[in-house]
């Protein structure tokens, strides 16, 4: 099937003259003399993982104690023998009376 259709594209480029090519707006390539397979070896280049010894360096952590002395004021307790005045809230309920107009059937229920 692929040697009939190489053939006939063979034979259309063969068939088409210069002039014509330029009018359909193509130019035909010019025909190989010999094609044929030729053995040759293929080169592949794959990653390869190797362990290699890199030098690293480690940052060690050293904790190291520095006191230094603050001074901060600490409250204390005093007693003092002195009359303070104190006030507390206490709420008181009362009753307070209005007037307000109620639909006789709403009085009836209040009753």
């Amino acid at each position: 099937m692929r040697s009939a259709f190489a053939m006939g594209v063979a034979f259309l480029f063969l068939d088409v003259s210069d002039a014509s090519a330029q009018v359909i707006g193509w130019a035909p390539c010019p025909m190989p003399c010999y094609i044929a397979y030729e053995m040759r070896p293929v080169v592949c280049y794959r990653p390869e993982w190797r362990e290699e010894k890199v030098p690293c360096v480690v940052q060690r952590v050293s904790y190291r104690k520095e006191v230094t002395p603050l001074k901060t004021q600490v409250w204390t307790l005093k007693q003092f023998d002195e009359w303070v005045r104190t006030s507390y809230y206490v709420p008181l309920p009362r009753e307070v009376e209005r007037e307000c107009s109620v639909s006789p059937q709403m009085a009836h229920s209040l009753k």
